[in-house]
Order: structure tokens, then sequence, then C-alpha cells
């Protein structure tokens, strides 16, 4: 099991039903049923996975597929908000699967 971790400071752009979701996303959850699109808002703050080559940089916009954004984030209205997010990524059985939490 390999791991790739940083904090990354974002504003949430928007939240959608996955169903609804059209272009690419990176899975964060179980069972994702939302959608989020996050810009990256600080330059300090960038991830980068050398091994995988999965890397956000400053100023690019990130989707995730995620279970809930209650649970994420701590609160129902998010949309142009700003947040410090965990992003994880972990290489199980030779699969890539993001995990995102509150910092």
């Amino acid at each position: 099991m390999a791991s790739h971790e940083c904090q990354i400071k974002v504003r949430v752009l928007s939240v959608c039903s996955i169903v609804d979701h059209r272009g690419p996303i990176l899975v964060a959850g179980g069972r994702p049923k939302f959608a989020v699109a996050l810009i990256l808002e600080d330059r300090a703050s960038i991830y980068e996975d050398k091994d995988s080559g999965v890397s956000f940089a400053f100023d690019s916009v990130v989707v995730f597929a995620i279970d809930s954004v209650v649970k994420l984030f701590m609160e129902k209205e998010i949309i142009g908000n700003q947040y410090v997010l965990r992003v994880r990524q972990e290489v199980i059985n030779e699969q890539k699967r993001f995990f995102l939490d509150r910092a």
C-alpha cells in the first residue's frame, strides 16, 4: 500500500448529483453521490504525487466524487466558501483511491 497526503486550500465552485456530472472526476468516497468542483487558491498548497502522475496546481479546478456534502464540509451551503482540506491518495491492490477530510 502506497500513500501520499497533503493539505490544500480550496474554494467550492459547484456541487451536483453525481449522475448529473459530465467529465473527469476523482473518486473520493466509498459510495459517492455528489460531484464537487474545487479551485485551488493557495500557491503553497499544491498536491503532487510523482509516482502516480496526479497533481493539482494553483488555480486549477479539480472535481471529486464524494459521499456526503455535509459530512465533508460540516455545513450544507458550501458554494463560494473556502476550506482547507486534507487530501490523501492511497494505492490499494493496485487501485488509486482518494480520501478527503477537513483539515
